[in-house]
């Protein structure tokens, strides 16, 4: 085989240029006369998404069908790391059998607010869950011989502003909280890309961020892979590959080769630098290549049941008085719309075109229940909600349990923009309400993409969380709700009572360009516990239908065990917990460990958690090192955060210390800081801030226009317009397939600013034109 080294010196000074960016919306690299094949890309966290034609943007109707798994703000639920490994590894086999190179995710954005319209993507709230769970997808996925990309680095943690807002966060808080999952995934998993994210970090883009791309990934983490940018969200060229970008996405529509190779000319982008990025490319197709050479089979039929099992392994039961499972004797009413028409996974670019789709209310049919079914409420305004609330009514009379399926519509959450309150819709919350005051054995079964307000909660007997579970969710639900299965999801995230108890309340989402992180550490149960505040169900929560006894823990050689009984007269599984925390400030504790146990009725086990000197230890910004004080701390053993069953104490008798080998957090350049005088309008002005003027008008009537035709099988029109009018106008070329090129973006720039040029020509001539090859670069 021809060595990186041997290939990066046979190509030419354009073929490497031509590598920084992407060949084409969906693939990237290639050098044919090498034997370097131009390698696919495809988005799928939680299913392929594998364009039919490689064009931009299209519907999931234009995607190819394929297996729709749990979002990850379901599948984190399992707690389960081997099942999640088994998820890639399914992942992996579709990608072969599509010649897909690299599966565009997991994400492990931290979940600062239950709000971020982009949660149900992401994993959890806690950094070593969505660290852990990161790492078992990527090494399943890429066991089949495909890479990943995990996404998006780093503290992209809204999507208000996504494009423009700077995420402005402390040390400690940042190597803590927003990058360990990264490490975790990073150092474990070892991902063959890395995709930055849209937002500035500490007040420079991350795509142009050397300390977090050179630094931390490389430096610190020893990452070796390739840096991908997410589609448009590279500022400015010559310096985003400067600092450690290796590929901007999409191609064809930013990027200039010109530019760039006068870039090189000149010294802004070291020649030295460029052979790294093609090295980078060079490696990847390597990988690819020998990834060809994984023998794999993709069994459709068997991917359908991993979902099935890993939706059933990751739906929480939150309540329940006796009213679940339901008896196949029992006379049942199912009410409403989402019981037979489900959302079963979240709107933007992760949504898949599912191969096959149930229902809950077809399955509890298949399952042999005696179901009489009522609409309840609509999903879109304009129906009768008086005449579905009658309905629902009479269809509940003698009937010996009610389940009512109630959630978040589609236009609630989704990529793009963040939820504007933690609420129901008022009709399912009013329907919720009138029900279980007529009937006294109602279970809510609830789908969405993360926590919502019960305001019923004391009134239902039984709640269960099913969030997204895939196109085989439907099964799932009434698996457990027929206790054919064991319910064992424990809850990846807080549950809180209201919005305004939420740690960032009042500050998200930030509205401002910069967005400080004030609340620190505090995040999720870290501030819910420490604060002692009420919430409506704890992080790691889960209720089963058997019962489970922790005893006997003991603490020695590095090790801390216990006995692990099920008590209960039927099979299940616990995910157990251990949190850590101090005996000089025992209000503060974080999840150091977890496992997933299943035991027969009456089975005993032994569970053993081993323990390492960094478990015990906080990152100390003036030393700018992790470091374990001496003193005593509490390992506690629970269910969830607020069950801790069992209690153990280790005494640490000397400080350690783990320095880092470069600075704790970047230090601002001029320009990041805004030392110069800015103009009225930059490439990064919002379409929003240039609604007044009239030149532009025809532009934005264009904007709108294409958002109307592309909204249907995402988002409702107008939220679609409203999300196109948040983006920066640089994302317009990619944000209209290049009907408007970036040529004519300049010109508007130039020409709102009093200093029209040569982006002014191409405006004025080429409007509307969609030009052939690579488009002028927009950061110039």
């Amino acid at each position: 085989m021809v060595k990186k080294a041997e290939l990066v010196r046979q190509l030419t000074k354009r073929e490497k240029v031509g590598f920084c960016a992407g060949r084409s919306f969906w693939s990237l690299g290639g050098a044919e006369r090498l034997g370097l094949p131009v390698l696919a890309v495809a988005d799928g966290p939680h299913g392929l998404r594998k364009q039919k034609r490689d064009e931009g943007y299209q519907s999931p109707l234009g995607s190819i069908p394929a297996v729709c798994y749990p979002t990850a703000s379901a599948f984190a639920c399992s707690f389960d790391e081997d099942l999640i490994f088994r998820m890639g590894q399914a992942l992996g086999e579709e990608c072969r059998e599509e010649n897909v190179a690299v599966l565009l995710g997991p994400g492990v954005n931290i979940k600062r607010s239950p709000l971020c319209g982009r949660n149900f993507e992401y994993l959890s709230e806690d950094p070593l869950l969505a660290g852990k769970l990161a790492a078992a997808l990527i090494k399943g996925v890429q066991s089949k011989g495909v890479g990943t990309s995990l996404k998006h680095f780093a503290a992209n943690s809204q999507e208000t502003k996504r494009a423009k807002s700077d995420s402005r966060i402390d040390a400690r808080t940042l190597w803590e909280i927003y990058l360990k999952p990264f490490e975790i995934a990073v150092r474990e998993g070892r991902p063959w890309t890395v995709m930055p994210a849209y937002n500035l970090l500490n007040g420079t883009y991350c795509c142009e961020n050397s300390w977090l791309l050179q630094d931390v990934l490389r430096r610190q983490w020893g990452f070796e892979g390739t840096v991908i940018s997410d589609w448009g969200a590279m500022n400015r060229c010559a310096s985003s590959f400067r600092s450690g970008l290796d590929v901007e996405m999409p191609g064809g529509v930013n990027h200039d080769e010109e530019y760039l190779m006068a870039a090189v000319e000149d010294g802004r982008l070291p020649e030295k630098r460029l052979d790294e990025i093609a090295g980078h490319i060079i490696d990847l197709t390597l990988k690819h290549q020998e990834g060809q050479k994984i023998p794999y089979t993709s069994d459709r039929k068997a991917h359908l049941a991993l979902a099935r099992e890993v939706a059933e392994n990751s739906a929480v039961l939150l309540k329940n008085e006796g009213v679940l499972p339901v008896k196949s004797s029992e006379e049942i009413a199912v009410i409403g719309a989402l019981a037979k028409f489900p959302r079963y996974q979240g709107a933007g670019s992760s949504k898949v075109n599912a191969v096959q789709r149930d229902s809950p209310l077809a399955a509890l049919k298949e399952a042999g229940c005696k179901v009489t079914y009522a609409c309840g409420y609509s999903l879109k305004a304009g129906a009768d909600e008086e005449q579905l609330l009658e309905e629902a009514r009479r269809a509940c009379e003698g009937r010996d349990t009610v389940l009512i399926f109630a959630g978040l519509p589609e236009d609630y959450e989704s990529e793009g923009f963040d939820r504007e309150n933690l609420e129901l819709p008022a009709n399912q919350n009013r329907l919720i309400r009138e029900i279980c005051g007529i009937h006294d054995k109602v279970a809510v079964i609830l789908q969405g993409g993360g926590p919502v307000e019960m305001p019923w909660i004391s009134q239902a007997g039984a709640v269960m969380m099913c969030y997204l579970g895939g196109c085989q969710g439907g099964h799932a639900a009434a698996a457990i709700l027929t206790g054919t299965v064991n319910p064992s999801g424990k809850l990846a995230e807080t549950f809180p009572v209201k919005l305004s108890d939420t740690p960032c309340f009042g500050r998200y989402p930030g509205l401002e360009e910069k967005v400080c992180y004030q609340e620190g550490i505090y995040v999720g149960y870290r501030y819910y516990d420490s604060a002692d505040r009420e919430v409506l169900f704890p992080f790691g929560h889960g209720l089963s239908y058997t019962s489970f006894i922790y005893e006997d823990i003991h603490q020695e050689d590095g090790a801390i065990s216990f006995a692990l009984k099920n008590s209960g007269s039927r099979p299940g599984k616990e995910a157990v917990q251990l949190y850590l925390s101090s005996r000089k400030n025992p209000y503060y504790k974080e999840l150091i460990g977890f496992q997933k146990v299943e035991l027969q009725a009456g089975e005993k086990r032994q569970v053993v958690f081993r323990l390492a000197d960094r478990d015990f230890a906080r990152f100390h910004e003036p030393d700018c090192a992790w470091v374990t004080a001496p003193g005593e701390y509490q390992l506690l053993v629970g269910s969830s955060s607020r069950d801790i069953r069992l209690e153990a104490i280790v005494e640490i008798t000397e400080r350690q210390s783990w320095p880092l080998d470069i600075p704790a957090v970047a230090v601002e350049t001029p320009e990041a800081a805004g030392g110069e005088k800015k103009p009225r309008f930059t490439m990064n002005s919002t379409l929003r801030e240039f609604q007044s003027i009239p030149l532009l008008r025809p532009v934005l009537a264009l904007v709108r226009r294409i958002a109307a035709k592309t909204s249907g099988e995402f988002v409702s029109g107008e939220r679609m317009a409203d999300m196109i009018m948040d983006m920066p106008i640089r994302q317009l070329p990619m944000g209209t397939n290049g009907k408007i090129n970036a040529g004519q973006v300049k010109g508007i720039i130039e020409l709102l600013n009093g200093k029209p040029g040569s982006g002014l020509k191409k405006m004025v001539l080429g409007a509307g034109k969609k030009k052939p090859g690579r488009k002028k670069d927009i950061s110039q």
